[in-house]
């Protein structure tokens, strides 16, 4: 098990670098007693605490990988040698402003809930939550077959009462809960200590992702396949993975398409929703009244 262990910077004062950012510490006052408490950073999406593997993250042209991964049709994987080396998408990661002259922006999203970039002939939607989820699943089901989860360890572990069936679950299903990346420990009557958390789950939300991960997993257990590790999995994607509503940046967006299309099912999240629509262009001639 890997944890991200906080350290503090001391050339820059107050402050205490993370995996994900830079909590502040501000100066206690009769007001706040409690402002030297950490403060999480206001932005934060998890999945780019997770380079990916060296010679797949040379790709970084999706609009080359869409068209690549629509020619696979069993699902399977591209081979890394295979993908081209192409740096057009990453010359405009972190200009988010004042793009001209020949650069373009690579991505744009609309209402906090799609993602669109043009890829050949057409444009390609991309669902950004059921992305998201579709590349929690495929990690957390890696991480139950490697025994190797990312865990973020808490600057404060955090109590948890439990309601006696929800304790019981979680009693039952510990040793899985901490394969996906949790760390904690029973403790005294319904009681559990939260001491750290999967590196996906976003600091200050452990509380509810837990809850709901507990009760996504009692809905799906009324499958008729039943897993209990697909449906932990599927459980935590869910409920972990970025929502519709929030805001990204491009970086993130970039980022997003590309852990998306090293999946081995890009098309669809775990429960069988689309993650990606494509308009051809020619149905953009055929409703404009193109003719050529």
């Amino acid at each position: 098990k890997h944890n991200l262990v906080p350290t503090m910077n001391f050339r820059e004062g107050n402050a205490v670098d993370d995996a994900e950012g830079k909590f502040r510490f501000a100066s206690p006052t009769a007001d706040d007693p409690f402002a030297g408490a950490p403060r999480e950073p206001a932005t934060v999406i998890p999945f780019l605490a997770h380079p990916m593997p060296q010679q797949e993250s040379a790709f970084v042209n999706f609009e080359e990988l869409f068209e690549r991964r629509s020619e696979t049709q069993d699902g399977s994987a591209i081979p890394p040698r295979t993908l081209p080396a192409s740096g057009r998408i990453l010359e405009n990661r972190g200009r988010e402003e004042g793009l001209g002259g020949s650069e373009q922006r690579p991505v744009w999203q609309v209402h906090n809930k799609y993602i669109v970039a043009q890829v050949r002939n057409g444009l390609m939607i991309v669902d950004q939550h059921v992305a998201h989820e579709r590349i929690l699943y495929e990690r957390a089901r890696a991480n139950f077959e490697n025994a190797l989860p990312a865990t973020q360890q808490l600057l404060f572990p955090e109590t948890v009462e439990m309601s006696p069936s929800d304790y019981s679950l979680i009693k039952e299903l510990l040793p899985e809960l901490q394969k996906l990346g949790f760390d904690m420990k029973l403790f005294g009557r319904n009681t559990v200590v939260i001491d750290g958390i999967p590196a996906d789950v976003r600091i200050g939300s452990e509380r509810d992702i837990l809850q709901e991960l507990l009760d996504e997993f009692r809905t799906n257990e009324h499958d008729a396949k039943f897993d209990i590790r697909d449906a932990l999995a599927k459980s935590f994607a869910c409920k972990a993975a970025i929502k519709a509503g929030d805001r990204l940046k491009i970086p993130e967006m970039v980022a997003l398409i590309e852990h998306l299309f090293l999946t081995k099912m890009p098309y669809v999240c775990p429960h069988g929703r689309p993650v990606v629509v494509k308009i051809p262009l020619e149905e953009l001639d055929r409703r404009f009244g193109r003719t050529s």
